[in-house]
């Protein structure tokens, strides 16, 4: 049986970083849909590389096909110049949902993802690693 899209998003491309807002719980169709959105976006950028700014604060957990979506994912988005990613968690390290994300996190030479409280901390770490907002 196939089940349609769990959980939302909402992804927007502000200069050479592009955002994502997740929200609720999520499967692989969800997962899908947004890595085909960020491919469209990323093409839109001019710059070599480009970064991630996911904002998982009002995320739940996502099924393991998900999980190994975006593992998959991710390493794609590398290949073709996703260098950083900044992920506004609100969270304690010890939560569920942190490892999770922990779990997502491949090792790729060159990438690097953090995690942190605020979006402001976030788009200041993406900032000084010479990404832009316009």
């Amino acid at each position: 049986m196939k089940f349609g899209p769990h959980g939302t998003y909402r992804v927007t491309r502000k200069g050479n970083i592009i955002e994502v807002i997740a929200i609720d719980e999520w499967n692989d169709v969800t997962a899908n849909q947004l890595f085909s959105e960020v491919n469209i976006l990323r093409k839109e950028i001019t710059t070599s590389t480009w970064a991630t700014l996911i904002d998982v604060k009002d995320w739940v957990l996502g099924t393991p096909d998900m999980q190994q979506l975006t593992m998959n994912g991710t390493k794609i988005m590398h290949s073709k110049g996703m260098l950083k990613e900044a992920f506004v968690t609100g969270l304690n390290e010890g939560s569920l949902t942190m490892a999770q994300l922990h779990a997502m996190t491949p090792t790729l030479d060159g990438y690097e993802r953090k995690f942190f409280k605020s979006h402001l901390e976030a788009i200041a770490w993406l900032l000084d690693e010479g990404y832009t907002l316009s």
